[in-house]
């Protein structure tokens, strides 16, 4: 017997970096183990986390073209480059894919110090990289690149009362929205 303690424990998969809540619904039960099913739910409580790449445990890896890794960026080619905390580094690998975590293989790449890539098409990308030093592969980094080369969708402009009016003060209503990045902000010019 116990007032509380842990029912379940979920594991979640992260498909991208930012914030997730979880919520319990009003469906949601608890139901006693004391024959008849009790209903004994008295706290529904959502959370807020905050989905964010590990902290590097390889090569420091930085972009020229995508330093901010939450920030999108309208540039379809990414240039990356890094340098080993550790000291000299035989090799590495490394891949660029969409999926936030996976580890590269352990074959080795040319070792320039850096890579680019071209034409990427919109969307959320990570590289991940590895370095190969004494014959034993170290730790893998994350980085994250966003780009959104699309801009938002057409918006008709509505001047209220109408586009021709007297008033000192027309009304101007707009609104568009963007399907990746989002609008952070408007520009309005009147000439």
């Amino acid at each position: 017997n116990t007032a509380g303690g842990v029912i379940t424990t979920l594991t979640f998969r992260a498909r991208s970096t930012g914030q997730a809540v979880v919520k319990l619904t009003d469906k949601s039960t608890v139901l006693l183990n004391d024959g008849r099913g009790t209903e004994d739910l008295n706290l529904l409580q959502s959370g807020i986390y905050s989905l964010i790449l590990p902290p590097p445990a390889g090569p420091l890896v930085s972009s020229e073209t995508h330093p901010d890794q939450n920030k999108w960026y309208s540039n379809s080619s990414l240039v990356l480059s890094w340098a080993s905390y550790e000291g000299r580094v035989d090799n590495v690998s490394y891949i660029l894919d969409q999926d936030p975590l996976p580890a590269p293989d352990n074959v080795s790449e040319e070792s320039r110090g850096g890579v680019s890539y071209r034409n990427s098409a919109d969307g959320e990308y990570y590289f991940h990289i590895k370095a190969l030093r004494d014959g034993a592969w170290g730790g893998t980094t994350h980085f994250a690149l966003k780009i959104d080369t699309t801009p938002p969708a057409e918006f008709p402009v509505e001047i209220m009362p109408s586009s021709r009016t007297s008033r000192r003060q027309p009304l101007a209503r707009f609104r568009t929205t963007d399907e990746l990045s989002g609008v952070s902000y408007y520009e309005v010019k009147l000439i």
